[in-house]
């Protein structure tokens, strides 16, 4: 009986199904640079909007917007 089915399993897998298996790898991967380049994105716009905030100083007025559908 093997220590380690799990390890068994996985490496037959990757010796029967290499395309499968790279063809796996470079969805993940692709998926993984595509989640880090949206958050870098959205913060250096919450940055930047944060320092054009800024210049305005005490001249900027926040008020709630009234949705006449409501």
């Amino acid at each position: 009986m093997r220590k380690r089915p799990i390890l068994y399993f996985t490496k037959r897998s990757i010796l029967e199904r290499p395309q499968r298996i790279f063809l796996m790898v470079i969805a993940v991967s692709m998926a993984v640079s595509l989640l880090v380049s949206m958050i870098t994105v959205a913060t250096g716009m919450r940055k930047r909007l944060a320092d054009e905030l800024k210049v305005y100083g005490a001249n900027a007025i926040v008020s709630a917007i009234h949705n006449p559908l409501e």
